[in-house]
């Protein structure tokens, strides 16, 4: 179930693998040579107050240190498929496990200049099938590294990642610079969303409904017009509800009992007590003595 004229090799896609990764760490070198130049020419521009140009140039630092770190991934892949090339070639379906590495792997090949690449997709398509290649090619059910698929194509930086690099850059060179204030405006505008976005400040601008009625022209809550089925006067008195049929009736008056009496409480004093009197007990204390 291969591609037409092609047929699968264990030893071949073994040895486009080693090779494949011997050239990616070429063009990682190669990338690291580029941005060394690049930061000196930076650097220089930034010393003769060029900080315009500096902006155009760190972009390309900047996509060649992305194209690395995809790299480095990319390398990790061709090695976990290097070691399982003995299962691939025993398996009748792209194994499970190995399905993000070899569609990365395929969709890679696509991206860059790498000829060993290349014929490592071939070897897979034999194996898997021409529609698995494809797929895999055009990343339809989201498979691909999102390392690799994020940083291995260029792309135009924003600015503030510029301005961040140009600041290490600085800082790595040992260079007293501070951007001057129109390029520091141009990156305070970006960041700012246009008027048309609308915002605080146009809170309290907004324009009202065309159809929407003035506020004088609402009746007052007391002008209400009743229910269309209200009749007045049918509803019954809220006080008149019968008792319900197991409440005990009221026993007639002359059968109440009268209220019990209870004795006076102990503040009061007690009628039989003797008080007694202070002098004759003088009296009596001087004779004991």
């Amino acid at each position: 179930m291969g591609n037409t004229g092609i047929q699968f090799n264990q030893s071949q896609l073994k040895a486009n693998l080693q090779m494949g990764i011997s050239r990616l760490n070429l063009m990682k070198n190669k990338r690291i040579n580029q941005i060394s130049i690049a930061k000196d020419e930076i650097a220089t521009l930034l010393h003769n107050g060029k900080e315009e140009m500096a902006m155009v140039k760190v972009e390309s630092i900047i996509n060649h240190e992305n194209f690395i770190t995809a790299v480095e991934v990319l390398i990790m892949f061709c090695a976990q498929l290097n070691e399982r090339v003995f299962q691939i070639a025993s398996a009748s379906k792209c194994p499970p496990d190995l399905n993000i590495t070899i569609e990365t792997i395929i969709w890679a090949s696509t991206k860059i200049d790498s000829k060993e690449l290349v014929e490592v997709r071939q070897n897979l398509g034999a194996k898997f099938g021409f529609e698995f290649c494809r797929n895999a090619a055009e990343n339809r059910d989201g498979q691909v590294n999102s390392i690799i698929r994020d940083k291995l194509v260029n792309t135009v930086p924003d600015e503030e990642t510029k301005v961040i690099k140009i600041q290490e850059i600085a800082s790595e060179k040992r260079i007293d610079f501070v951007f001057k204030h129109h390029i520091r405006q141009e990156i305070q505008n970006s960041h700012m969303p246009p008027p048309s976005q609308g915002g605080f400040s146009q809170a309290n601008n907004f324009p009202p409904p065309n159809n929407f009625p003035p506020s004088n022209n609402f009746p007052p809550p007391s002008n209400f017009p009743p229910p269309n089925n209200f009749q007045e006067g049918n509803f019954p008195p809220t006080n008149n509800f019968p008792p319900p049929s197991n409440f005990p009736p009221e026993p007639p008056r002359n059968e109440i009992p009268p209220p019990v009496k209870f004795e006076a409480p102990p503040s009061v004093p007690n009628p039989n007590y003797q008080d007694f009197d202070i002098d004759s007990l003088e009296e009596r204390f001087k004779r004991l003595k």
